[in-house]
């Protein structure tokens, strides 16, 4: 994984992960929407998103000195406000990097808006599901408040209804230095199982994952409601021997398999 000497202002961009993690977008995005200041981003984005975006925050890996980034992706709220649900690679990627590390660090949560505002909270290890790719945090809300006073944390919901091939979406994650999240639109391509007689599906999007978006939420673009949680994009080959490159299609772990793991987790 990349390490960058930084100031914490401008913790960036993700961290390599393993191969058909993340990958420069072949589509533009709809907008993005910075929190705290609804007359900023693109109207196209429409309205569920914004209000989503204030339930996303960007997880970040660092070093004890608090300035060395180790890698970074996207979370985002769910429960009561307490838990954060992300991909699973982001927490073994950081758990390595840091055992690696001889200087140790931590994962954190950090979000900001327009009007500086903003915090970094240390967020502790819940579980993971290395089935479906996915991973659950504590977040400490009292910490983000002595921080950014009058903060509330804003649980996404989870759609009851399973996606259907055409559904309109919108995934919302950060993206290289961008502080804020960015928004890119897309439908549901497949409904695909990930392994040879494998008993779950997984969601096929006409979406590229970009840097840093792994572990945001799937939106159904009409009701701003969790279908899932991105955590790869599907690779191919364009010559015989040449390297992996973005087919412009990502996957997503569905919803329903974030709550099976909520559940147990809650104290």
């Amino acid at each position: 994984m990349y390490r960058l000497i930084l100031p914490l202002a401008v913790v960036c961009c993700l961290a390599t992960f393993p191969a058909g993690v993340a990958a420069r977008t072949t589509n533009p995005p709809v907008g993005k929407i910075r929190v705290g200041n609804p007359r900023v981003g693109n109207p196209r984005v429409g309205n569920p998103c914004p209000a989503a975006a204030e339930s996303v925050v960007q997880i970040i890996c660092l070093q004890s000195d608090m300035r060395t980034l180790l890698g970074c992706g996207s979370g985002f709220f769910v429960q009561d406000g307490s838990i954060v649900a992300t991909a699973g690679h982001i927490y073994w990627e950081s758990s390595k990097s840091i055992a690696e590390n001889r200087h140790g660090g931590a994962v954190y949560a950090r979000k900001s808006d327009t009007d500086g505002h903003s915090f970094l909270v240390k967020l502790d290890f819940i579980k993971a599901d290395e089935v479906h790719d996915l991973a659950l945090f504590r977040f400490d809300r009292g910490a983000a408040v002595r921080q950014w006073p009058g903060f509330v944390t804003k649980p996404l919901r989870f759609a009851a209804a399973k996606p259907q091939i055409g559904d309109e979406i919108c995934a919302i994650g950060y993206f290289g230095a961008d502080d804020f999240p960015t928004a890119l639109k897309g439908i549901v391509s497949a409904l695909t199982r990930p392994a040879p007689g494998g008993a779950d599906e997984e969601l096929l999007m006409n979406i590229s994952a970009i840097p840093g978006q792994s572990g945001c939420p799937v939106l159904n673009w009409q009701t701003g409601e969790v279908v899932g949680l991105m955590t790869s994009y599907v690779p191919i080959v364009l010559t015989p021997g040449g390297p992996q490159v973005s087919s412009g299609i990502s996957r997503a772990t569905e919803a329903e398999h974030i709550t099976e793991l909520i559940e147990p987790a809650l104290p």
